[in-house]
């Protein structure tokens, strides 16, 4: 079992609240903003963050401090 330690805002100090973030498609990082509306884990520059396929849902575990509208995410699974 993966044991989480308690994570802090970095901008208030605040704790964190986990969950995840989910979409209908894989969830990736790029370095900007596609106008092509496509698969994001199709542009060669992309991180996948999520590693589910199209069938299954889509979800990476994150972090949240409602306060500061800071999002913090955690792909390594």
């Amino acid at each position: 079992m993966k044991k989480y330690n308690i994570r802090h805002c970095p901008y208030c100090d605040a704790e964190l609240n986990k969950g995840v973030i989910q979409a209908g498609q894989r969830i990736a990082w790029t370095p900007k903003v596609s106008n092509f509306v496509a698969e994001p884990t199709w542009k060669k520059d992309a991180v996948r963050l999520s590693k589910q396929g199209y069938v299954a849902m889509n979800y990476v575990d994150a972090y949240i401090c409602e306060r500061c509208k800071f999002v913090e995410i955690d792909y390594s699974d």
